[in-house]
């Protein structure tokens, strides 16, 4: 498992219209919305950051109960 650089996690974010930083849970190898909770695959070390391919949160994919 590859360890992602802290740089690019701190100016990564959702692609979905809020834009919300991202929670990296290396145990799991992915990144979770903060705002939405869409979850996004990381492989070999390259986040996948297409919705297309995320996994949705609990309302969907960039959607908030608010």
């Amino acid at each position: 498992m590859a360890k992602l650089n802290q740089a690019l996690l701190q100016i990564l974010a959702c692609p979905c219209e809020h834009h919300a930083s991202l929670n990296y849970q290396p145990d799991q190898n992915e990144l979770v919305c903060q705002r939405c909770a869409t979850v996004f695959e990381v492989r070999d070390g390259i986040p996948i950051m297409l919705l297309s391919e995320a996994k949705p949160g609990p309302n969907g994919i960039g959607k908030t109960s608010d």
